[in-house]
C-alpha cells in the first residue's frame, strides 16, 4: 500500500500543470500591465539676452495616452547666477497643476511693461472640462536682485499674449469668465472681451483702453444674438453685447435696445438658467453693476 501511494504521489496531470502554467503568466502579465511606467526626466529652457529659465520636472505617461507631470521646478538665473529657484506652484491648483500644452512651450520671455526688462511667463492649467488657464509672471526686481511672482488665473477662456496698439503694447487678450453660465448654457455664453497688461507689477485690466477691439466684439455678440434669439438663445450673447457697450460709454443705447427688443418679445429663454422679458432686463442690470459694467 505504501509503495502504491508512493508512486501515486509522483503521478502528474499534464493538463493541470498547463492551466497553472496559464494562471501563473496571467497574473504575471497583469502585474506587468499595472506597474506604473518609469517616471522620465525633462526640461524645457527658453532665454532672452543674458536671462535663462530651466524647468524641469517628472513626466510619466497616462492611462489616456497622456502625459502626468509631477515634481516641476523652475530656475532663473541673470548672467549666470541663479536668482530664482522653487518647485512650481499655483493657489488655483489643489495639489499640482499640468503644462499649458495648447500655448506650445509654456515657458517664454517677453517684455510685458515695455522697459527694456525680459518677465518670465509660465503658463498653467488646472485640468477639467472647463477649467482653467493660470499664467505666472517673474519679474526682476533690482532693488532686492531678486525675482518676483505674479500669477492670474484667466478661468476657461485662458488668454493670448498679442501685440496692440500698433506700438509694441504687449496684453493678455481673454474673456470674461463670470458671464459663463450665467444667462444661458455655456455653449451659447460667449463671454465679453477682456484685455489685461502688466503695470507696475501687477495685471490691470484695461479693455478700456482698446475701444477697436470692444467695438470690433461688440458686434461679434450682437450678430450671434440675432442668430440665437429666436430659438431662446440668444441672452447670453446680449449680455455680453451689453457689457462691451458699456465699457465704451454707450449705456443709454445699451438702455434703449433692451427696451425695443423687450417690447418685440424677442428676450425670450428657452432655457430655465435665465428668466426673460423684463426679468431678465432686471438681472442684466444688476449683474452688469455688481461685475463693474455699469454704475447706474
Amino acid at each position: 500500500m505504501t509503495g502504491i501511494w508512493a508512486a501515486a504521489s509522483t503521478i502528474r496531470c499534464p493538463r493541470a500543470v498547463g492551466l497553472y502554467a496559464l494562471v501563473l503568466t496571467f497574473i504575471s502579465a497583469l502585474s506587468w500591465a499595472a506597474a506604473p511606467a518609469a517616471a522620465e526626466q525633462q526640461s524645457i529652457v527658453s532665454s532672452s539676452g543674458d536671462a535663462v529659465a530651466t524647468l524641469t520636472y517628472q513626466r510619466t505617461g497616462g492611462a489616456s495616452g497622456g502625459a502626468n507631470y509631477t515634481d516641476a521646478q523652475l530656475r532663473i538665473s541673470r548672467g549666470g547666477t541663479s536668482y530664482y529657484e522653487a518647485p512650481v506652484h499655483s493657489s488655483g491648483c489643489p495639489s499640482e497643476c499640468a503644462l499649458e500644452a495648447t500655448a506650445g512651450n509654456p515657458l517664454s520671455f517677453a517684455d510685458l511693461e515695455g522697459d527694456g526688462q525680459p518677465d518670465l511667463i509660465l503658463r498653467l492649467n488646472t485640468g477639467g472640462a472647463h477649467c482653467c488657464g493660470i499664467v505666472q509672471i517673474f519679474t526682476f526686481d533690482p532693488g532686492v536682485m531678486a525675482f518676483r511672482k505674479i500669477e492670474r488665473d484667466f478661468g476657461d477662456p485662458g488668454a493670448k499674449l498679442v501685440e496692440l496698439g500698433g506700438n509694441g503694447q504687449l496684453a493678455f487678450v481673454s474673456g470674461d469668465d463670470r458671464f459663463a453660465y450665467e444667462f444661458a448654457p455655456y455653449a451659447y455664453s460667449p463671454l465679453p472681451l477682456q484685455i489685461w497688461q502688466l503695470q507696475d507689477g501687477q495685471f490691470l485690466d484695461t479693455t478700456k483702453n482698446f475701444p477697436q477691439q470692444l467695438t470690433v466684439d461688440a458686434s461679434k455678440q450682437f450678430r450671434l444674438f440675432l442668430f440665437n434669439r429666436r430659438l431662446g438663445l440668444g441672452l447670453g450673447c446680449l449680455a455680453a453685447w451689453a457689457a462691451d457697450e458699456e465699457l465704451l460709454g454707450h449705456g443709454r443705447a445699451v438702455s434703449a435696445l433692451l427696451v425695443r427688443e423687450l417690447r418685440r418679445h424677442n428676450l425670450h429663454s428657452r432655457e430655465s438658467l435665465s428668466p426673460g422679458g423684463k426679468a431678465f432686463v432686471e438681472k442684466l442690470g444688476r449683474f452688469l453693476k455688481s461685475t463693474g459694467y455699469a454704475s447706474r
